[in-house]
């Protein structure tokens, strides 16, 4: 998809903000995906394979087609992450196919750091990533 294709599936969930990055958190409130960190995946999955285990955030849906975000805060850049997923349901991905992954990736970019909340000393691609907490290549792509 085109940045302006993105661009316009994003505009909804931006806020108008100082704020950066833009909180994951607050954006699953307003979809109303509830969220569990890596202690309540560990419960939940208890005797299966615990995804977090692999990813740094992943969308579960259970049987009755219910979303739930699940996320471990022990990886640095996991509102970024959650954004990513986010991404995936707001563009209605249903494989992990690599343009469905980039789609994602900017998608998530576009989310976590607006272009207009991005204040005006940003000056290339490691200010995005260390102001907005987005790992370094994807800061790039978006750049």
């Amino acid at each position: 998809m085109t940045y302006r294709e993105l661009k316009k599936i994003a505009q909804p969930h931006i806020r108008t903000t100082d704020n950066l990055p833009s909180n994951a958190l607050l954006l699953l409130t307003q979809l109303h995906m509830p969220y569990r960190t890596e202690k309540q995946c560990r419960e939940y999955f208890k005797d299966k394979y615990n995804p977090l285990d692999v990813y740094p955030a992943f969308l579960y849906v259970d049987e009755q087609k219910n979303k739930t975000m699940y996320f471990n805060t022990s990886t640095k850049y996991y509102n970024f992450y959650i954004f990513h997923e986010v991404a995936h349901h707001l563009l209605g991905h249903e494989d992990d196919s690599p343009q469905n992954e980039l789609d994602a990736d900017m998608l998530a970019c576009i989310l976590v750091a607006p272009v207009e909340n991005l204040p005006s000393n940003i000056k290339s691609a490691r200010d995005i990533s260390t102001i907005c907490q987005i790992p370094i290549d994807k800061a790039e792509m978006y750049w």
